[in-house]
């Protein structure tokens, strides 16, 4: 039974052959007289060339707009360092500050607190 699906699966004779299918579009009115001008094989040739054109004009625009979600970023991550560094640095160095003053005084209350005792 695998045999007879993998068999019917790989269809030999359009192997070499690329994928072919039919589809119906609908026309706007003015479109129509010229396309029923055209032979087939130039109506076949004008709608793949269309096709093509819209895959290469999407894949473009979406190339993009990575490429500018990716500049985004990046601008961003550029001005995130550019403001946060200094700040980081400023936040540390008032916690030092800070710390270092707030040990000051204790020291100081404690030598009060020995020096006042009799």
């Amino acid at each position: 039974m695998s045999e007879q699906l993998n068999d019917s699966q790989h269809n030999t004779t359009g192997a070499n052959r690329p994928k072919m299918k039919k589809f119906v579009f609908q026309l706007y009115g003015d479109n129509v007289d010229f396309i029923e001008s055209l032979p087939i094989e130039e109506k076949n040739r004008t709608i793949n060339m269309l096709v093509q054109s819209y895959k290469t004009t999407h894949e473009f625009a979406v190339q993009d707009k990575k490429l500018r979600k990716s500049i985004k970023k990046a601008v961003f991550l550029v001005l995130l360092l550019l403001v946060g560094t200094p700040m980081l640095i400023k936040i540390v160095n008032f916690s030092i500050v800070a710390t270092l003053n707030s040990y000051g005084e204790m020291q100081m209350n404690f030598e009060k607190l020995f020096d006042s005792r009799p």
